[in-house]
């Protein structure tokens, strides 16, 4: 009976860890698949929201394209300064002055990719009509705006207010 009771314990242990590497497989696969496909839908959802014409559709990719070359520049030197500022960080002995001066350069890259940002979606206002205008204003405002995350999503950090 021991016997049988072993060789049944062990085999459901071989199946439960089969199982469990088979979900975990597929849920890191699926994750980054959906990161690509969640990014092309919402360009999609997006250009259904204003009622883009063709034209439109064209000009706007031709936008987000130039947007990604002219910040990606602004990303590497990020990563760079990030890297950099985390060796310091982690270092036994912190130098202060050196984290400073990499976090400056942090703010200032940063403020260079809020400045590209802005260009275009002025560049995209510009494409619009006053009612796409309007509704993608109103769109953008309702995704990004409470400090420009989105909607539905919650501050694990932040507490919630006790009622009265």
């Amino acid at each position: 009976m021991k016997k049988w009771f072993s060789r049944g314990a062990i085999l459901l242990t071989v199946i439960n860890l089969a199982a469990l590497g088979t979900i975990g497989y597929h849920r890191w696969q699926h994750r980054h698949d959906d990161r690509d496909r969640s990014a092309r839908g919402r360009e999609m959802n997006f250009e259904k929201t204003l009622n883009l014409s063709d034209k439109q559709v064209v000009l706007m990719q031709a936008l987000r394209d130039t947007l990604e070359q002219n910040i990606q520049p602004f990303r590497e030197a990020l990563r760079t300064r990030r890297d950099r500022f985390y060796e310091l960080i982690a270092a036994p002995e912190a130098d202060r002055p050196e984290i400073d001066r990499i976090q400056a350069e942090m703010d200032s890259l940063q403020a260079g990719i809020k400045r590209q940002v802005i260009a275009h979606m002025l560049a995209q206002k510009s494409i619009l009509t006053p009612e796409q205008q309007q509704r993608y204003f109103s769109t953008l405002k309702k995704r990004y705006g409470d400090g420009f995350r989105r909607e539905g999503r919650t501050d694990r950090y932040r507490r919630e207010k006790p009622d009265g």
